[in-house]
């Protein structure tokens, strides 16, 4: 009898160390409800608040060129009006050229954040699954990845609120 059980319990140990460990994380959640990422975006939006005033007082500026162009038109010589009107020229295309270069700035910008917050998400998660001896841990996308897994494979709330604790220093 006592043969039998250390058999069985040598077999349970042994399916233990043998079958993997395995979990998924809703990387759409994680990434949603991640306070860095939170912090990200409000960090781009400020610098996207501030290049939108600059387009303002360019626009601001150049509809002035052009309310004054129009209103001294008459008075003016052909000459004159060609400098105005090359004037103005220039000045739109400053305000295209620059509206260009604040886009890609905050599409590359926003790369840059988005890369910030999935290393920190990864190097936690790497955390985590060594600390709760996971073999591998899934990503659940919206690309189809994984199509199904049990509930209880799911540690996105787990990873969220332990990345979230370090994340804030709690």
């Amino acid at each position: 009898m006592a043969v039998g059980f250390l058999a069985l319990a040598g077999y349970v140990v042994y399916l233990q160390r043998t079958i993997p460990k395995i979990g998924y994380v809703k990387t759409g959640v994680l990434v949603e409800k991640y306070k860095g990422m939170a912090d990200a975006s409000k960090e781009l939006e400020k610098k996207m608040e501030k290049w939108q005033a600059n387009v303002d007082t360019l626009e601001m500026n150049y509809q002035k060129s052009v309310d004054g162009y129009n209103g001294k038109y008459a008075r003016l010589s052909a000459k004159e009006r060609t400098e105005l009107k090359f004037m103005i020229d220039r000045q739109e295309r400053t305000i295209s050229e620059y509206v260009q270069n604040i886009e890609r700035q905050a599409s590359e910008e926003n790369v840059k954040l988005t890369k910030g917050v999935l290393a920190q998400l990864n190097t936690y998660i790497k955390k985590y699954a060594e600390q709760e001896k996971f073999d591998m841990i899934y990503g659940l996308t919206t690309e189809g990845n994984i199509l199904y897994g049990k509930e209880a494979l799911d540690v996105t709330d787990k990873i969220l609120t332990g990345a979230n604790n370090e994340y804030t220093g709690k």
